[in-house]
Order: structure tokens, then C-alpha cells, then sequence
């Protein structure tokens, strides 16, 4: 199973409907599971935060 990785910022803050539709139609048509990941400010820690969330997942699977 293939897995799309969306970080979610504040440029994304209003479209979470249009955003929330592309990755369900991603999910239905080419089985690519969407994770997404929101984050408030582009920091080292919240760096090393993200790359822990994606590394979990994918042990997950």
C-alpha cells in the first residue's frame, strides 16, 4: 500500500474542505493512503516531530 504524506500549515488554513475531497478521491482512485500532518510554524523541532509521525506510519502499515 502506497502512503501520500500532506503537511498542513497556515497557507492551507480555509481550504480544508477542497484539500479533505482531493485526498479522499486520491485514497478512492489510486488506493494511495493520505496522511496528513498539521503543523502552526516551520521550527527544528516540529521538523523532527514530523519526520517521527511519518517514520510511525509507516511502521504502522
Amino acid at each position: 500500500q502506497r502512503l501520500a504524506v500532506f503537511l498542513d500549515g497556515p497557507v492551507h488554513k480555509g481550504r480544508e474542505d477542497r484539500d479533505e475531497a482531493l485526498r479522499e478521491l486520491l485514497w478512492k482512485r489510486h488506493n494511495v493512503e493520505p496522511l496528513t500532518i498539521e503543523y502552526e510554524r516551520y521550527t527544528k523541532q516540529q521538523v523532527q516531530e514530523i519526520v517521527e509521525l511519518i517514520l510511525q506510519a509507516l511502521e504502522e502499515r
